[in-house]
C-alpha cells in the first residue's frame, strides 16, 4: 500500500510541477498547464469508474456469465438425454 501511495505521489508530482532536472532525467516534454490538469482529471475519473465497476459491475457480469453457462449446460444435458433415450429405444426393438 505504501509503494502504491509513493508511486502515485511521484506521478502527480511529475505531472503537475516537476523540476527541470527530473524532466531532463526522464526525458519529459513540456505540457501546458491546462493539459496537465486535463490528464489529472482523466486519471481521477478513470480510478473512480474502475473502483465502481469492481464494486458493482463485476458481480452482475459474473452472474450473467454463470447463467449463460448454466443454460448451455442444461441445454447440452437435455440434448444428450434425448440421444440416450433413442439409443435405449432402438436397443429394445
Amino acid at each position: 500500500m505504501l509503494s502504491a501511495f509513493l508511486l502515485t505521489s511521484f506521478s502527480v508530482f511529475v505531472l503537475l510541477g516537476s523540476p527541470h532536472k527530473v524532466k531532463s532525467l526522464l526525458g519529459l516534454m513540456t505540457i501546458p498547464v491546462t493539459g496537465r490538469y486535463t490528464l489529472l482529471v482523466a486519471v481521477v475519473i478513470n480510478v473512480a469508474l474502475s473502483m465502481a465497476f469492481e464494486e458493482w459491475g463485476t458481480q452482475r457480469i459474473s452472474t450473467a456469465i454463470g447463467s449463460i453457462v448454466e443454460w448451455l449446460q442444461h441445454r447440452h444435458w437435455r440434448r444428450g438425454d434425448k440421444a440416450a433415450y433413442k439409443l435405449v429405444e432402438g436397443g429394445m426393438q
